[in-house]
């Protein structure tokens, strides 16, 4: 077992990764009031899942042509004593006794500071099993624009894997919603959540490959590149793999569009050319196989290889889906520019010519 040239470092803010920032509520906002478009009573938004208005959910003849089997009222209850006028929808399991339909009824308030958080996962898993089972979901509030939309947001990202940003561009075009802001910002929560959770399901199973020295062995590899070094990151290195015949290069690189990672590019270029020229095989990775081994993989294709910037990145995800970050796909372009001097030259000709008063 060699380790090739010690383990790289580089000074750096954090070896963590960047905290994901969901897109804030002035943002999702103006995605939801932009081109808005009038909507009918109910709206199939989702494969036989459904939103609608106090309207729809009164008419049980539509519900039945639509082959509804569950209903989701998310604003269930009755009307306060006294009250004029009503935010609720009061429906319930008596009201749908001559259907064969199943009901769930959620107490929410239209307001900006009611906690609806606390049903996400309830009703999620309700819609879930009902889809499950072949059935026909309806969520209904009284106007099928806030409560109701939120919960189905809710769904979409906890059941479908979702981003809030996807759970609303599947949705925005079949039904105009809008959830209020305070609902929007418990969904950036849940996004929040979400994301953290899968970054630690995604970097559970790349630490499994890269700890999992049989696999590693079944596979034939005989060098490894780590880009997570570091004891901050994925603590491996030389003495992990002292009982394997590899050669290990590692890469103390943080996942942060400010860390420099050209530096590596060559060294690890290198190593993988060296490697395959061997007829070895070469296992690169980081936390998650996404970003910094996706880079330095890239390096390798344009530097050793020959391709462009985009050739490489189209080969690879033939493949896996890879998503370097910003700040390094502007260290690839950086790299793409000084491996083709005409490129570079017409580059420098377009920044001058921007640059240039006009006449």
């Amino acid at each position: 077992m060699k380790e090739t040239s010690g383990t790289n470092k580089q000074d750096c803010m954090s070896l963590r990764d960047p905290p994901y920032d969901p897109p804030s509520v002035s943002e999702l906002q103006e995605v939801l009031l932009t081109d808005r478009k009038p909507t009918g009573h109910v709206n199939q938004v989702w494969p036989n899942l459904y939103i609608g208005n106090e309207v729809a959910a009164r008419d049980k003849g539509l519900l039945h042509s639509l082959g509804i089997t569950h209903i989701l009222n998310a604003a269930h209850g009755r009307p306060a004593p006294g009250a004029s006028t009503s935010f609720c929808v009061n429906t319930g399991p008596r009201f749908y006794r001559d259907m064969k339909v199943d009901y769930y009824g959620v107490e929410a308030d239209d307001a900006i500071d009611f906690i609806l958080s606390p049903f996400f996962y309830p009703t999620a898993r309700y819609i879930r099993a009902a889809l499950a089972m072949g059935g026909r979901v309806f969520v209904h509030c009284l106007m099928g624009v806030s409560r109701s939309a939120t919960l189905v947001l809710a769904f979409l990202m906890i059941v479908e894997g979702l981003k809030l940003r996807e759970a609303v561009t599947a949705v925005r075009p079949h039904r105009d919603i809008c959830p209020n802001p305070g609902f929007l910002q418990q969904l950036r929560s849940l996004d929040m959540s979400l994301e953290r959770e899968r970054r630690r399901r995604h970097q559970a199973q790349t630490l499994s490959v890269a700890r999992d020295k049989a696999a590693l062995s079944s596979l034939g590899v005989t060098h490894i590149l780590n880009a997570a070094a570091g004891r901050h990151r994925i603590n491996t290195g030389l003495q992990f793999y002292s009982d394997l015949q590899v050669e290990y290069l590692g890469v103390e690189a943080a996942d942060h569009p400010e860390f420099n990672l050209q530096p590596f590019f060559s060294s690890a270029a290198q190593f993988i050319d060296s490697a395959l020229k061997k007829e070895g095989k070469v296992f690169v990775h980081c936390a998650m196989g996404v970003s910094r081994s996706g880079a330095l993989v890239l390096a390798y294709l344009m530097i050793c290889q020959g391709l462009s910037l985009v050739e490489a990145i189209t080969a690879v995800r033939l493949n896996r889906d890879i998503g370097p970050n910003s700040g390094f796909l502007e260290q690839l372009r950086q790299l793409e520019l000084s491996l083709d001097p005409q490129s570079r030259q017409i580059s420098e000709e377009e920044h001058a010519t921007s640059l240039s008063p006009v006449k």
